[in-house]
């Protein structure tokens, strides 16, 4: 699994890289089917960037709505740089009415 975990990693960050569009995951049932996660800093990336274009928001408004530069917001939709602190990752939960991170 932890193969299938990294091309699925490396995929997206592919993706991304290319500004291409991010498929939505799709769930299917089966006895051979199982879920996999990319790492959790493409994951975060991927989910920032799906939310933020489904509400028809720009990087800027979302950036002034959390008090930090677009520049630094922008870093935050990189699957290789992004780094937010848990109150930025609170924020952003409030602000798309959305939770990524599950206890």
């Amino acid at each position: 699994m932890s193969y299938a975990r990294e091309v699925l990693t490396l995929y997206l960050e592919s993706i991304d890289s290319r500004k291409l569009p991010i498929p939505h995951p799709s769930k299917r049932n089966g006895k051979n089917i199982h879920w996999i996660e990319p790492d959790k800093k493409v994951g975060f990336a991927i989910w920032l960037k799906i939310n933020r274009e489904e509400q028809g928001l720009s990087q800027t408004k979302i950036a002034n709505r959390l008090g930090v530069t677009q520049q630094a917001y922008q870093r935050f939709e990189n699957p290789r740089k992004t780094n937010p602190t848990l109150s930025q990752i609170v924020k952003l939960e409030n602000l798309f009415g959305r939770e990524i991170l599950k206890p």
